[in-house]
């Protein structure tokens, strides 16, 4: 994949902190990815919006937490068709909106988002990765 051009990959969901990946052609990142915090879940589940709303709101205060000493990603899978339904957008916009103390804490990278590994500080990925990354 790195030979191919690809700088990340967000597939694993082992951890909440990137990982850069030793390949013969360079580091290749893994940014996070979660099943967990996915609104697929309402389609697979019984899980209905103010439900997933909760699970966001829970998983967040659990990473801001963890992550004080070092950054953790909080991915959140959306799809237009399952949380852009009207009937489910405000329970979206409570989760979203829920942490105003976190403003200056927080980035917001969308997929494609080059910032999401540009400019990534070795001393920010977790000390496993500082020494070489997964092989």
């Amino acid at each position: 994949m790195k030979e191919a051009g690809l700088d990340y990959i967000c597939d694993f969901y082992h951890d909440d902190q990137p990982t850069p990946l030793a390949t013969r052609h360079g580091p290749l990142i893994h940014v996070p990815y979660t099943m967990d915090i996915n609104d697929a879940l309402i389609h697979r589940q019984p899980v209905e919006a103010e439900e997933f709303a909760q699970m966001i709101i829970d998983h967040f205060d659990t990473v801001y937490r963890e992550g004080s000493e070092n950054g953790r990603v909080m991915c959140i899978a959306l799809h237009p068709y399952m949380m852009g339904a009207p009937h489910r957008l405000k329970h979206l916009d409570r989760a979203l909106g829920s942490y105003p103390q976190a403003q200056g804490r927080l980035g917001l990278h969308r997929r494609g988002d080059p910032r999401l590994v540009r400019g990534q500080r070795a001393e920010t990925l977790p000390a496993a990765s500082r020494q070489g990354g997964v092989r």
